[in-house]
Parts: structure tokens; sequence; C-alpha cells
């Protein structure tokens, strides 16, 4: 195994230790501190540390919370340290060295990294701006043997925002059960959708492994509450691959995600009323700005505009940066080869966050616009 560093999170967490004004690079809303959880009932006693001997596999009720909530049984429930660790279980789980691998593109960087990471060779799946971010089940059809063991998806797609339908989902599923493959959906961004969210992609198949967790949508990235949904034969393997990890999950931890779903109408109102207004903003900015190109996110806080032709988003961003204080994600992290400038000369794209508070938004788009107009391609 080599695991090489993951550039664009070390990128992100340089460039916003170095402080900016606007910071639009992130895809979740503002962090609800622990003094908002306390004015909602939180107190000591919501996470004493007692627990039981059914407790060993992850909080037993907590287990029970997010199988009611998504309808399935507890024991389709693995308990993970946030989306992060949730990718990496079945990843590890599933594959060896020299495994096939399909991976989106563009993708969210450790979807890339991980298999690679474990010695697998990785073919890449389509989402072209011109398709609307949409997977190309086509070509999918073309890179499916049987020797690929996972398909690594992002639904909201991450960077873009984009939704897979529970149809497209479902002939995805079919098609790699067919070469004895699992697909890994994960969810995350899905939990900005609400009551109008879909049924996990878990549901449509056995051979679909769900990721979620409260991080992005909830704003509660530092409880590290994050899940997997999948057969009870893969939640026991992934549950034993947790004991190598770290033993068992945090059990106070557990008991605050326990206490944030029973609090779920709460948070998810905020984060509507937020969405909804800075999405009405963003919307009216971009059929304004007549430079960008972009795919409307079907739900979310990111969306990844096109840039101008002969415009490199790297150099674009170091621009925005350091002229305007202003910071977005390059697209050459989401895709190095067919983001960056190709030889027709198609431009790339930058990921932009908009889940901040509305006055830095309004204020981030502005400058934005003015960096446009400002920047000479070098």
């Amino acid at each position: 195994m080599n695991f090489n560093e993951t550039k664009y999170i070390n990128w992100v967490r340089e460039n916003i230790k170095s402080g900016v004004d606007y910071p639009l690079v992130v895809s979740g809303i503002r962090d609800i501190p622990l003094s908002e959880l306390t004015k909602l009932g939180f107190s000591l006693k919501d996470i004493e540390t007692k627990g039981s001997y059914a407790d060993f596999d992850g909080f037993a009720r907590l287990k029970e919370e997010i199988a009611c909530r998504y309808r399935v049984k507890p024991a389709n429930v693995t308990l993970a340290a946030g989306a992060s660790m949730g990718m990496f279980l079945p990843s590890i789980a599933l594959l060896n060295p020299g495994d096939e691998v399909i991976v989106e593109e563009p993708c969210y960087p450790p979807l890339l990294n991980i298999p690679l990471g474990l010695g697998c060779r990785v073919k890449r799946l389509s989402r072209p701006f011109e398709n609307g971010f949409q997977p190309d089940i086509a070509q999918l059809k073309k890179l499916l043997t049987k020797q690929v063991k996972l398909i690594y998806l992002t639904n909201l797609h991450n960077p873009s925002g984009a939704r897979i339908s529970q149809d497209d989902m479902y002939k995805i599923a079919k098609l790699a059960g067919r070469v004895g493959a699992y697909v890994i959906s994960n969810e995350i961004y899905m939990e900005y959708l609400g009551k109008n969210s879909p049924a996990p992609a878990f549901k449509l198949s056995d051979n679909v492994i769900t990721i979620a967790s409260l991080t992005k949508a909830y704003g509660l990235g530092w409880v590290r509450a994050g899940w997997v949904l999948s057969t009870p034969k893969l939640a026991s393997l992934f549950n034993r691959i947790i004991v190598y990890l770290v033993g068992q999950n945090s059990y106070p931890s557990e008991k605050m995600a326990l206490f944030a779903f029973r609090k779920i109408k709460y948070l998810q109102k905020y984060t509507d009323t937020l969405i909804s207004t800075n999405l009405a903003i963003l919307k009216d900015w971009m059929e304004s700005e007549e430079k960008l190109e972009w795919v409307e996110p079907a739900g979310g806080a990111i969306c990844f505009p096109r840039l101008p032709r002969g415009i490199k988003a790297m150099d674009f961003v170091a621009h925005l940066k350091k002229k305007y204080s202003t910071l977005v994600a390059p697209g050459e992290f989401f895709s190095e080869a067919s983001l960056s400038l190709r030889r027709d000369g198609e431009a790339s794209h930058f990921r932009l966050g908009f889940g901040v508070k509305t006055e830095i938004l309004k204020k981030g788009l502005k400058r934005i616009s003015q960096a446009l107009r400002t920047f000479k391609p070098r």
C-alpha cells in the first residue's frame, strides 16, 4: 500500500490557514457550536460513557435511529468516524492489490486516492459537463469486466452537485452486479435535500453501499458521525476492520450524534433556509455573469462553474485570492487529466461552496466577477 498525500486537502488547509476574507471553498455549512446544541437541551448527561456489550459494534440506539430514518434494519448500519472513514471501510474490505476499480471523473480526490493507495488499477467513468455531469452509462458498459470490484460514485455529485436519478442508479447497480462488482454511493450531500431526498441507493440492490454523515448538511463535522448502509454480512466485515483501526468508535461522539438525530428537524430547517436563500443569489449571479457557464446543482452547497477558454483554474484562483481575498477550489484537483487546459483549449472549472453566511457569499461573488475582468492568462 502506498497512500500519497491528498494534494487538494493539503492545499485547502494551507490556504485557509493563511487567511482569506471570503472562503467559498468548503462544501458544508458553518460549524454549529456546542453552545447552540446546549440551547437545544444538550448536556453532559447526553454523552455519559456507560455502554453495554451491545454497543461494541457501535451505539445500538444510534443504529436504530439511523435505521428508522432510512427504513432499513440496524444490522444494515455500520457507524464510522465521518464519511471519510465510511469510504475507507468497504474499500479495504473488498479490494486487493491489482483489482480493477472504476472512479467517476471529475471526482472528490480521496475517491481516487483510496484505491490507488491500495494498489488497484483505476479506470475513469466520465461525468462530462456537456451531459450535465451525469455518468456515461454506455461507457460504463465498456469499462466493466470481471476484474472490476468497485465503482465509486458521489450522489449528489462532488464537485458539481448533479444528481443521479434512481433509474440510472438502478441501471448502474444491475450492470455492476453482472460482473460481481459493488457500487459505493457516497450520499453525504443528499442530506441537504431533507424530505425531498430519495431512498438511499443501498435499497435498490444488495451490491450498492451507501455512505452518509452529519458532517456537511448539518454543520457537525467535529462530531465525526458517519454511517455505512450495506448487507448484514458486509456490515459485520466492516465492524471487524474497525477493531483493527480504532478498537471501537468514540462512544461520546456516537451519543452526541444520537442527540443531533433527535433534533434533526431543527438542524434541517436552518440548512434549508440558508441554502435556499444562497442558491437564489447564486442563480441570479450566474445569469448575470457572462464569462461563466454551469450546471445548476440539484441540491447541496457546491457547484462547478466553467471558466472561459484559455484560463487555467489554478492561475485564476491564485489571482482571486491574492487580489480579492476570496478562495474557491481549482478544478484541476478534481480531475487533473480532463479539467486542466486540453489540447483543444477547453477551459477548466472551479468548485464554489455557497453554504456560507449570505453576506459573505454576496461579497465573494462580487469579487469573483471583478477577478474575471482583471485576470490576464499567462
